[in-house]
Order: C-alpha cells, then structure tokens, then sequence
C-alpha cells in the first residue's frame, strides 16, 4: 500500500519535473492582475499537461534520516515477530499515528523522535529519465517511462484530459 502510495507521488513528481502550461498560458495561470482565475471547472487540464513525445525528468525517491531508517527497521523486525498482535493493535487504532507500546520494539523516547523526524523526508533525485507522453484515443494520457522510472508505465493510464476535473459540477 506505501509503496502504491509513494509510486503514484512519485509519477507524480514526475510529470510535474516534465510539464508546466504551454506559454501561452503562464500569464494565465500565473493570475497576472489582468483579472480572476476561470472557475477550476472551466479550466482545461490538457493545457498543463506536457505535450505529445519524450521530456528528461528526474526519478524522485523520498529520503529518511538514517536514525528513523535504523529505527523503522526495529519496528518492522518487531511487527514481524508478532503478525497477529500488530493487527489487532492496528485495528484498535485505525485513525493517525499509532501509540508507542513495548511490542513496538522500540523505547517510548526512540519511538517520539521516530515520530518526530516523519517531518524530516525529502525527495532526493535518484536518476535521469525519459517520459514518453501519448495521446490515447479516448483522450487521455499515457505515459511510458525508462530506466528507474519504468515501473510507474501501469500507473500512467489513470491519467486522464477533458472538459471536466474529477469531482468537478
């Protein structure tokens, strides 16, 4: 599930590395004092997307220090060596972080600067690539990625263009 999680945010760092609206339109979406922004429902994704063909982009991964690194695999060896009582603790506490609790197999103090240095990830550029954009028959994206990045190739068909975001009325 993370990684799912950090694939998709990594796909999307991505796109954002290749992409920016055309320039005819930074003035635009920059909100230049020439007047206010078109409701986000009138606004036409396909103008901030990249256009057609191969854009050098970056490979992000998200960084920890090395003590959460050392501290996150005390945790996992821990969560391991007890499956069973992992989830039913997970269970009992399905919103935010969990509580620290000694089968967590780290102290009460290593698990608050555990907790502490989550605010501490940064993205780190891990290789060069090449995103290849193509426009797909029914109007969406794909997207086909080298190197570090060609796992995130299934991910690319959600993208998607038209006269509407998502959610949008």
């Amino acid at each position: 599930m993370i990684r799912a999680v950090l694939s998709v945010a990594v796909f999307a760092l991505l796109l954002a590395a290749c992409s920016g609206p055309p320039e005819s339109n930074k003035a635009a979406a920059a909100g230049n004092g020439a007047g206010p922004l078109p409701p986000a429902a009138s606004v036409n994704p396909a103008l901030y997307l990249p256009a057609e063909g191969p854009h050098p982009a970056r490979a992000m991964a998200i960084a920890a220090p090395a003590e959460m690194q050392r501290l996150a695999e005390r945790i996992r060896t821990a969560m391991r060596a007890r499956p069973d009582w992992f989830r039913a603790y997970a269970a009992e506490h399905p919103r935010g972080e969990l509580p620290w609790h000694p089968n967590l197999g780290v102290s009460r103090e290593d698990y608050a600067r555990f907790l502490a240095m989550t605010l501490q990830l940064n993205l780190v550029e891990i290789a060069r690539v090449t995103l290849t954009v193509t426009r797909r028959p029914d109007g969406g994206l794909a997207l086909a990625a080298t190197g570090q990045a060609a796992p995130l190739d299934a991910a690319s068909s959600s993208i998607r263009t038209g006269p509407r975001l998502r959610g949008a009325r």
